[in-house]
């Protein structure tokens, strides 16, 4: 082969992947058939503390039409206690609809560390029984504040943070 073919071949083969991204079904370039979605937040206590990285869950009603793949909007739950809800993109909102407002907090909001159990036990994790149930219509939504009480949760674990220290985390 020579240099003249080779560079026809590299050139094809550039070509192909540039129009393959471009018309690919996932690409961010490609425009997508999304619903409107309008922002939702709120903000969210326990005992009287910020639940740092848990999760408020907004669960489509009627739960009897849900289906494994139905979108189930979120928000974490940040340093102060507030928290933006996201079907999509970050902080996109959520889709018109009725929802059951539920939670759920995992992992610990300090550290890289992959989800575990509810802290909770799915106290606040009843779709069932939600925490509150909210309409989205065509505006904002601000979710009533939500304060909930239980026993006290230990943030951080202090034998993995003793080790982490002497890893020099």
């Amino acid at each position: 082969m020579n240099s003249k073919t080779g560079a026809a071949l590299f050139l094809s083969g550039v070509l192909i992947v540039l129009v393959a991204y471009l018309y690919w079904p996932s690409s961010p370039n490609r425009d997508r058939d999304l619903p409107d979605r309008f922002p939702v937040s709120g903000t969210v206590s326990y005992n009287g503390e910020a639940p740092v990285g848990a999760y408020v869950i907004l669960n489509p009603l009627p739960l009897e039409n849900t289906q494994w793949d139905t979108l189930i909007p979120r928000g974490r739950v940040e340093e102060d206690g507030t928290f933006q809800v996201q079907s999509y993109e970050k902080n996109d909102g959520a889709p018109p609809g009725e929802y059951a407002v539920t939670m759920v907090w995992t992992g610990f909001p300090d550290r890289n560390v992959k989800p575990g159990r509810d802290r909770w036990r799915g106290k606040f994790n009843k779709p069932h029984d939600p925490l509150e149930t909210i309409k989205i219509d065509t505006a904002e939504v601000t979710v009533a504040p939500i304060d909930v009480k239980g026993p006290k949760i230990r943030l951080s674990n202090p034998k993995v943070d003793e080790q982490a220290q002497e890893r020099g985390r």
